[in-house]
This record gives structure tokens, C-alpha cells and sequence, in this order.
């Protein structure tokens, strides 16, 4: 196995608006570039999946080159440019990506044992409201921005569904979806909107009393968070990369990497499990927000 390489943060790379791992000469081919979207900040993505960038290039036998961004914009930009070989996207940014950039998704998480997640709306417990349409008049705070699936896109669709429109509640917005319910635990608004699997997380289960927190609407499960590969790859290196991730469970080395990253498993998923997603933020953000690709 080739030996893993240090990771220098470089004033170059910040400039760039990306961490990355020096490359060097290919082994097998030009290096591939692996992408993971700024679900958390930079410096914890690089450690929780070099790891895996590492076993891909090892089994590979061809660097592998792992990259992500200190913000969505930047991200966003590096896909537009079609920049990244082997993606790990949100929902929302996969329906883009597929659409507008030759992505073709090959993987989905597994995480606390599910391929599947929720989004859901959340209130303290003692809370008087009961269903949805009562948020009318209520402020709801979001995790993230307007394109994240399960804190906003998915919560927004369970209010839609319950007949409340933009202007019938207060909109607001938080840094992170466990943020979000932080602030519904501190009453700081009346409900918060997150995915379901916030409510496990163990900087959020740690740092309150989830016994005092209730979900007030949940959606039917949808898939977890997408991995993709650029569709011009050669067919048998796409076909040897999925099979790399999704049988990480059956290598020793593999195990250890999904545990580095704080996961159970990734699993083979096709597109046809996101179509359903695209209809959602369709009805959400409009027709627009999916052709323009941004």
C-alpha cells in the first residue's frame, strides 16, 4: 500500500477556496480528484475521509487526491467545473449535479444502521403546538441555508403539505442543523427545522436533554446522503470504484476506514431513489432552482 500523505494547508489552498492533498506523479493514470461537500468544517472533512481517499488509492493503484471546501459557494464552483472524479454530495446538490454536470450517483451513507433519513420540524416537549398548521404566525429556524434537503427543503414540504405558504409562519435561519435545534431547545423559536438523525448526533445528544425535544412532523424516509462519479470515467473504473465503496464492509481495511468517517456503510443505490427528491424541491424552491444549476 502506498504510504498516506501529510496534509498541507497551505495559504494556496485557502486561496483557491479548497484543502487539498498534494499531488504527485499518478501511479495509474492522472490522479483522481475526490470531492466531499463542506458538511462540516474543512479541517475535520480532510481527517474523517482521507482515510477512505487513501484505501481508494491503494486498491486503485492510482493516487487519489482528496479535496473540500471552506463554504457551499466554493463547493458548488469546483462541481460547475466539473473538478471532482468521485463526489460526496447533499441531496439537493446531487439533483443539480446530475442534471447540469454528468454526475451519476453509484453510493448512498448508512448511518446509526439506516440508508435512509427524515426531515422533520422539532418543539420542546412541553410545547402546546400539535400539528403543523399551527406554526402559522410561529417562528421555525432552519439548519443551514435554502439548499439544505433535510433541514430545509424537506421541512419546508411538510409545512406546505399541512397548507401553510411563505409569510404564514417566520422564516429564519441557523449556521447548522444542530444549531437549529439548539435554538428550539433554548425557546429561542417555536420550531426548528433538521434531519431526523440530528436528534443521535453526539455533539448534540451531549450537549442537551433530547428527552425535552419532540418531533412535530416527519417525512417518509428518503435516501441518505448520495456519493456519484463523473459519467465520462471509463466504464470498468466506475464499476471498480462503486465496488470499492459499497464493499467496504467486507475488507478489514474498508471497516476501519468507515469507522474513521463516522459511518456504517455505504450502500448501492441507483437514481430512481432521488427522483422523488427532485419532485419535493421542485414544489419547494420552484422549477427554477433545478435548471439553473447553482
Amino acid at each position: 500500500m502506498l504510504m498516506r500523505r501529510r496534509l498541507i494547508l497551505a495559504a494556496g489552498c485557502a486561496a483557491l477556496g479548497a484543502l487539498v492533498v498534494p499531488e504527485v506523479g499518478a501511479v495509474g493514470g492522472r490522479p483522481l480528484r475526490m470531492g466531499i461537500f463542506p458538511r462540516r468544517n474543512a479541517s475535520l472533512t480532510m481527517s474523517l475521509f482521507q482515510p477512505l481517499a487513501d484505501f481508494l488509492q491503494s486498491q486503485l493503484g492510482r493516487n487519489v487526491v482528496l479535496e473540500t471546501n471552506k463554504d457551499f459557494p466554493a463547493f458548488w464552483d469546483a462541481v460547475r467545473q466539473r473538478r471532482y472524479d468521485i463526489v460526496h454530495f447533499n441531496q439537493y446538490h446531487y439533483l443539480q449535479a446530475r442534471l447540469h454536470y454528468g454526475y451519476r450517483v453509484v453510493a448512498r451513507n448508512v448511518e446509526f444502521g439506516s440508508d435512509v433519513i427524515a426531515g422533520a420540524l422539532y418543539v420542546r416537549a412541553e410545547s402546546r403546538l400539535q400539528r403543523t398548521e399551527e406554526l402559522r404566525g410561529h417562528k421555525v429556524v432552519f439548519g443551514g441555508d435554502r439548499s439544505a434537503m433535510m433541514s430545509y427543503i424537506v421541512p419546508t414540504w411538510l409545512l406546505r403539505q399541512a397548507g401553510l405558504k411563505a409569510g404564514d409562519y417566520v422564516e429564519e435561519f441557523a449556521v447548522s442543523p444542530p444549531n437549529a435545534v439548539f435554538a428550539a431547545y433554548y425557546r429561542q423559536t417555536d420550531a426548528a427545522g433538521a434531519g431526523d438523525m440530528v436528534a443521535r448526533l453526539p455533539m448534540v445528544t451531549e450537549a442537551i436533554d433530547m428527552q425535552k425535544m419532540r418531533i412535530l412532523a416527519i417525512s417518509p424516509p428518503m435516501p441518505q446522503l448520495p456519493w456519484a462519479v463523473r459519467d465520462d470515467l471509463p466504464l470498468e473504473l466506475r464499476q471498480l470504484i462503486t465496488e470499492l465503496l459499497v464493499g467496504l464492509t467486507n475488507h478489514p481495511q474498508g471497516r476501519e476506514v468507515l469507522a474513521d468517517a463516522k459511518l456504517s456503510a455505504l450502500r448501492a443505490v441507483d437514481d430512481e431513489a432521488y427522483d422523488r427528491l427532485e419532485a419535493i424541491v421542485r414544489e419547494v424552491l420552484g422549477e427554477q432552482a433545478l435548471m439553473d444549476g447553482q
